[in-house]
């Protein structure tokens, strides 16, 4: 959750989504879909609201994809504005990104 009642979620289809429950409804509805990843992903993480992102902003980690000893598809992080813009790639991990987590205070 993002603190502001929206939920993100990463999925096996590549997408990261935002869902917001419209006020007085638990009808949770799509927001805003986040697409980029080559690969199935395997974690998401969310940044509280700073100066510069007074939307926060959404990370998205990546499975690998090794094929008879081949790296097909690299494990990345992605970094997201709430406009649903890819504003950051991180590369180098070697294996798949199984956990994101922020420090309480964003950094």
């Amino acid at each position: 959750s993002t603190g502001d009642g929206r939920l993100v979620a990463a999925s096996r289809d590549k997408t990261v989504r935002v869902w917001k429950a419209p006020e007085g409804s638990h009808k949770y509805e799509e927001e805003v879909l986040l697409e980029g990843h080559e690969y199935h992903l395997a974690s998401v993480a969310v940044s509280p609201p700073t100066a510069e992102h007074p939307g926060g902003l959404v990370f998205s980690g990546q499975y690998d994809l090794t094929s008879h000893g081949k790296i097909e598809s690299k494990p990345v992080i992605k970094v997201w504005n709430r406009e649903g813009q890819c504003i950051k790639t991180l590369e180098g991990h070697t294996a798949t990104v199984s956990v994101l987590a922020l420090s309480a205070d964003g950094a």
